[in-house]
């Protein structure tokens, strides 16, 4: 992987300095790959209620701004 970039879900790669919007919709698989868990770890962080959800049909949806949050409180944490 070429230093400076992340691992994107969809299968390229974008520039570390981009940074999705607020209020933008993510799946639980970009999720996966932006915090660099499985996917598996992500439901289970919604499950104990760690991350903030929705569905759309039925699929699940994550606020990049929950995932921040949700990235906050574990750097607070220790």
């Amino acid at each position: 992987m070429p230093l400076g970039h992340n691992f994107r879900a969809e299968g390229g790669y974008l520039p570390a300095t981009y940074r999705y919007a607020d209020d933008q919709a993510l799946t639980v698989k970009e999720v996966a790959a932006w915090l660099r868990i499985c996917k598996n770890t992500v439901f289970a962080l919604i499950r104990t209620g760690d991350i903030e959800s929705f569905t759309v049909g039925r699929s699940r949806r994550i606020l990049a701004l929950d995932v921040r949050a949700y990235m906050e409180q574990r750097k607070e944490s220790g």
